[in-house]
């Protein structure tokens, strides 16, 4: 047991002052709300570990901004962004329906593969609104297969990572390119599903040589798609994605949540 579980354990679970406590994660950990600063909280007994900033725009016609921050521990912990974002959805729902969308622009490190790794599996489970047709089906087919392939890719740099073949990023913040090859590959099965069945994704990629739309109306299809995004911040050691969603999407992918 580690310290702030035992803490929990000893002395109760401790939510901080002026937030709502959302999520009970088990070991001294929990997800909250603080209204007053517009954040969702991950926290164990010895305060913020992290936190998901919602911006409020000036108008209701604009999006609101996610921004992830760490509080403590390891800068850019994908597991941090995991634990959060689903929340995130929750509150957005709840809170700040009323404006027109979400904008995200993660950078390249881990809480970006954890953005886009739950992004694309809870995609992946979202209820049609309607018919998707035969072309539909077979390009959710084809977007299965690559969450497959990601899979694989991310089990085999596991394996190298435990047998010492690899050695793991110490720095979770930097652009990892064979880490960062999942995400492409991701990327490509989110655009599939969203020429299936849109719900108004759209993902942009940037890398200092390259810039292109790699999820939603307007993206190529069948080609490359994000691993040219990838191939290119492999060269120049960048990669930020410039995401957006209508908020009319949201409750189609709270919907999807675990209970």
């Amino acid at each position: 047991m580690n310290m702030s579980a035992a803490k929990s354990f000893i002395w109760g679970h401790k939510v901080p002052t002026g937030v709502i406590k959302k999520k009970d994660l088990g070991s001294g950990y929990g997800v909250g709300y603080s209204p007053s600063t517009h954040e969702v909280l991950l926290y164990d007994y010895d305060g913020v570990l992290a936190h998901v900033e919602i911006q409020v725009p000036n108008s209701i016609g604009e999006n609101i901004i996610l921004h992830t921050r760490t509080d403590r521990g390891p800068e850019g912990g994908q597991g941090y962004m995991m634990a959060m974002f689903p929340v995130a959805l929750r509150v957005i729902q709840e809170q700040y329906s009323h404006y027109a969308g979400i904008s995200m622009t993660p950078a390249p490190g881990a809480a970006t593969k954890g953005m886009i790794s739950l992004l694309s599996r809870l995609r992946s489970v979202v209820q049609p609104v309607g018919p998707i047709g035969a072309m539909g089906r077979a390009r959710m087919e084809l977007a299965h297969r690559f969450l497959k392939t990601a899979d694989r890719a991310k089990a085999s740099r596991k394996a190298k990572e435990s047998k010492g073949t690899r050695k793991k990023n110490v720095d979770p913040q930097a652009f990892d390119s064979e880490a960062m090859l999942e995400t492409a590959i991701e990327l490509n099965a989110l655009r599939e599903m969203e020429s299936a069945d849109p719900m108004g994704m759209h993902v942009t990629g940037v890398t200092g040589q390259f810039a292109e739309q790699l999820v939603g109306a307007g993206s190529p299809l069948l080609d490359g798609g994000a691993l040219a995004w990838h191939k290119s911040a492999t060269v120049t050691q960048q990669a930020t994605l410039l995401m957006s969603m209508p908020m009319a999407a949201v409750p189609r992918l709270v919907a999807a949540l675990p209970q």
